[in-house]
């Protein structure tokens, strides 16, 4: 089992922490694993039962580390008037993002701007979007319905947008 799951565990560990945390988080998973193997009904595949360990071990680790300083997610959000349209419209970014800043830049900000979401939004938003997991693993792993992993994934893509407007709008911003 070490051997089938240590390489996927790892890649899902190290999108939440650093190398020597997510190595930790994992040992530490496969000992949570081992102890709780019996309570598995196996309404799920083994591998998401175990990523769910995984996810509550990065999630508290996260929790007591507090890094980066996360931002209010209604601060994040658009403003709407009474009519349903936006208070501020949304430009349309650039079609060229190489413009803006070069493919690594972009994605460390991204990374840097995605470990500013609360905890909550951060993590459904790395499981649908960078992990690729359907939204009903997604809410089986982290216990949630379905539809608050939808409102959660819409809210973090919101701020994300939120975040990266200025680089995508070519503002100079500090990387």
């Amino acid at each position: 089992m070490v051997e089938a799951y240590i390489g996927p565990l790892l890649r899902v560990a190290r999108r939440y922490l650093c190398e020597e945390d997510a190595c930790d988080a994992v040992q530490e998973t496969f000992i949570k694993v081992l102890g709780a193997i019996q309570t598995f009904r196996g309404e799920s595949r083994l591998l998401t039962w175990i990523q769910r360990i995984l996810i509550n071990q990065c999630i508290n680790k996260s929790r007591s580390q507090k890094r980066l300083a996360e931002i209010p997610i209604d601060d994040l959000l658009p403003s709407y008037h009474e009519d349903g349209h936006r208070v501020t419209p949304t430009p349309a970014w650039p079609e060229s993002l190489n413009d803006v800043v070069d493919r690594e830049r972009l994605c460390g900000l991204v990374e840097t701007n995605i470990a500013k979401l609360p905890l909550a939004y951060r993590t459904v938003l790395m499981l649908r979007d960078i992990e690729g997991m359907s939204g009903k693993e997604t809410a089986e792993m982290l216990d949630l319905s379905v539809g608050a992993v939808k409102v959660r994934l819409h809210r973090a893509r919101q701020a994300l947008r939120a975040l990266m407007d200025p680089v995508m709008q070519g503002d100079s911003i500090d990387l």
